[in-house]
């Protein structure tokens, strides 16, 4: 499989849950002017993904990288600190996000007329 890119830049995910969960206790708990950063504040490289991702399929593949093909930006991260000094926290470090039940793995019920394995958060 082809992916766009060397691989080396760097992305950062969040779990659905802990974005609600950060949203609720924000509403709940801050009402300073500064806004807040919601994210994990940490970041996987495109190599590293893919890997997570075949692994949480449980298919494995050839990667070739074309470095003809744009890398984007080298890094996106967020400023977590904020939120962190506020008290919130995480259910999902960002390797296990990639390790949970996905469509068609049994765990959670595949639509009769979807052609998706898996959902990445």
């Amino acid at each position: 499989m082809t992916v766009w890119g060397s691989g080396t830049p760097r992305r950062e995910f969040l779990h659905v849950d802990d974005l609600a969960d950060a949203i609720l206790y924000l509403l709940q708990t801050y009402d300073a002017e500064p806004m807040v950063n919601v994210g994990w504040g940490e970041d996987v490289s495109i190599r590293d993904l893919a890997d997570l991702v075949m692994s949480a399929v449980g298919y494995r593949v050839d990667l070739e990288f074309d470095s003809s093909k744009p890398d984007g930006t080298p890094r996106k991260l967020l400023d977590v600190s904020r939120l962190k000094e506020l008290g919130g926290s995480r259910k999902y470090p960002s390797r296990r996000v990639f390790s949970l039940p996905t469509r068609g793995s049994g765990s959670i019920p595949t639509p009769p007329d979807s052609r998706i394995g898996i959902t990445i958060a």
